[in-house]
């Protein structure tokens, strides 16, 4: 097993990642390729982190909708504090018995990848081709509990550990966080820092790396920053396949937002997408050949 820490993100977050060894991959790739399919059937369709087909564009283009729409006036957020490293390990397994599967033979192997994957009964490593599946998991009660029960009829979107309910009465979207962190708080897990609910006209939401207003979306000073730097750099120097398939991606998110003025002055004077897209077609070109030479 490996063990490593890596920036992750535009704010640059810690992350400690451990890798199993070979022999625990391909076990975990074998048990997670027949579970992983029945845990997404179960899934809240607007949890956009860690499934195949989802992510952050999907998670943005639903929020921007939902701020969009003049019927919602008041928005809540709340995040999951340190939310992989908080989950326990007795009432996971309990879910995958009662949700899941009811064979012994692979509980107790699910129970063996468990353990593996955290310390002292709790957590699950980052790294480990089960915990994205198993962190899906473990909030489902919550996602159902939050669209039939404690805001029905309101927005919701969730990205791993955080979650954003947009709706029309104040006195819904705060008793629905009061009743969410009551339910975080009997599966072991806490909301981080002290939540609130906000008017949307008031203060732009923050989620994403983004910042939501009524209809429109721009982006996170940090996140700017990030995409200047890395298109002033890219000007007048060799365009690698890291390098191109870096711009391709802020291209991307900056399609996501309201960048106009931002794409004008700041990225599309220094870089451009066609010879990006060029360079990432000769470098699958050479890959193909290499692989066809062998």
């Amino acid at each position: 097993m490996r063990e490593f820490y890596v920036r992750d993100g535009a704010k640059r977050k810690v992350r400690h990642i451990t890798i199993p060894d070979l022999h625990s991959q391909f076990v975990h790739h074998a048990v997670f390729n027949v579970i992983g399919k029945t845990i997404e059937k179960r899934n809240y369709f607007y949890d956009c982190g860690n499934m195949s087909g989802k992510g952050c564009r999907l998670a943005i283009k639903r929020t921007k909708r939902l701020f969009a729409d003049k019927k919602n006036k008041y928005y809540a957020q709340f995040d999951v504090s340190k939310y992989y490293d908080s989950i326990p390990h007795k009432p996971l397994i309990w879910m995958l018995r009662n949700r899941i599967t009811k064979d012994k033979p692979t509980l107790r192997l699910l129970w063996e990848i468990i353990k593996s994957s955290g310390k002292q009964g709790r957590g699950l490593a980052i790294g480990f081709y089960s915990s994205q599946y198993l962190a899906v998991l473990y909030l489902q009660g919550l996602d159902y509990k939050i669209t039939q029960e404690f805001a029905p009829g309101c927005g919701y979107v969730r990205y791993v550990d955080d979650g954003i309910i947009v709706g029309g009465n104040r006195r819904v979207l705060e008793r629905a966080l009061y009743l969410i962190e009551n339910y975080l708080r009997t599966i072991g897990l806490r909301i981080k820092g002290v939540w609130k609910v906000r008017k949307i006209k008031e203060r732009l939401a923050p989620f994403l790396g983004m910042r939501f207003g009524r209809g429109y979306v721009i982006m996170g000073k940090h996140i700017m920053y990030r995409i200047s730097r890395a298109a002033r750099y890219a000007a007048g120097r060799k365009l690698t396949q890291h390098r191109a398939s870096q711009l391709l991606s802020y291209w991307g998110t900056l399609k996501q937002c309201d960048s106009y003025n931002f794409r004008r002055t700041r990225f599309d004077p220094f870089v451009s997408i066609s010879h990006c897209k060029e360079a990432m077609k000769n470098a699958h070109n050479r890959r193909c050949c290499t692989s066809g030479d062998v």
